[in-house]
């Protein structure tokens, strides 16, 4: 009786998940490639970048955005010192950055039992920018010189107040092991971009993300967030979802990919899936946690069996 029982159910769920994965890869082969107008731009940009110990990156990164084909007149650069122990603040002021500042957090007052250090980075950033749209990415990653120039087309050209876009491992085919990683990245980004055609917006990146600084400030930016120590990417794009319904977006365009580093590692790996994992309880949407929770049953249950098989 168990095992029949078991047999249905193990069969329902995979067929929940083909199902699920064809859907997901007809909505991303539906899902536009976004082709850039090319009419000037008028919207002023705030690049946030917070970084804790990057002083092996953030130079890569901070001249990948000095070298956006974006107007520099319309655009400032924000980087936010998060306690590093190590030369990132040095570098930073070395560099000299054309329209930019550099935000110590050791100089900045917190709050007590302060514990999402990255969302109170961000919004002491905000606090300060001068532009209409934030755009943040992550201190280890590195910009296409079209980055900001097709967000900022697409934010003009569409009614949307939140823009998710591509992030990609580099190709540096160092071993099969960063080849599988960088295989399985693509795989979320397609569910990603999927994800926002069919209207269920549950996925984002924090290394390229854009948002209205009115709407962030409407929804109170990571308040009620503010405790969890990730989510400055899902959990705000939840918030302004919920604030203004179909707002969200992914754009889909190779001219707005953002590269980044493979892990190093499985253990580096397994670390930051579980980091991303995290959030997960505290969706509200009932939608997505109803997938998540099969998603989740079907991978334990395909374990179970290769166990007892």
């Amino acid at each position: 009786m168990f095992f029949a029982v078991w047999f249905w159910f193990s069969f329902l769920l995979t067929l929940f998940y083909m199902v699920l994965m064809l859907v997901y890869t007809i909505g991303w082969r539906k899902l536009p490639v976004w082709k850039n107008t090319n009419k000037p731009p008028k919207t002023s940009v705030s690049v946030i970048v917070p970084a804790r110990n990057e002083e092996k990156s953030i130079l890569r990164c901070l001249k990948s955005i000095q070298n956006q084909d974006y107007p520099h007149a319309l655009m400032e650069i924000i980087v936010v010192d998060d306690h590093s122990e190590d030369n990132t603040a040095a570098l930073v002021k070395q560099l000299n950055l054309e329209n930019g500042q550099l935000i110590q957090l050791e100089n900045v007052d917190k709050p007590e039992n302060l514990t999402a250090f990255k969302k109170f980075a961000i919004e002491t950033a905000i606090k300060q920018a001068k532009g209409e749209l934030i755009f943040t990415t992550d201190a280890d990653c590195e910009l296409s010189s079209t980055t900001l120039s097709t967000v900022v087309d697409y934010f003009e050209q569409n009614d949307v107040k939140f823009i998710t876009g591509p992030v990609l491992f580099y190709e540096n085919g160092k071993n099969l092991l960063s080849k599988i990683f960088s295989l399985e990245f693509i795989g979320m980004m397609g569910v990603t971009g999927a994800s926002s055609y069919w209207g269920i917006s549950n996925m984002s990146n924090g290394a390229n993300l854009a948002y209205e600084k009115e709407a962030f400030l409407a929804v109170d930016g990571f308040r009620g967030i503010d405790h969890i120590a990730s989510g400055d990417d899902l959990l705000l794009m939840e918030k302004i979802e919920n604030k203004f319904p179909g707002k969200t977006a992914f754009l889909k365009s190779p001219l707005a990919v953002i590269l980044t580093d493979p892990p190093e590692d499985l253990k580096a790996f397994f670390h930051q899936r579980i980091r991303w994992a995290s959030k997960s309880r505290f969706y509200k949407d009932w939608k997505i946690i109803i997938f998540l929770a099969l998603i989740w049953l079907f991978h334990v249950n395909m374990l179970l069996i290769t166990i007892l098989i």
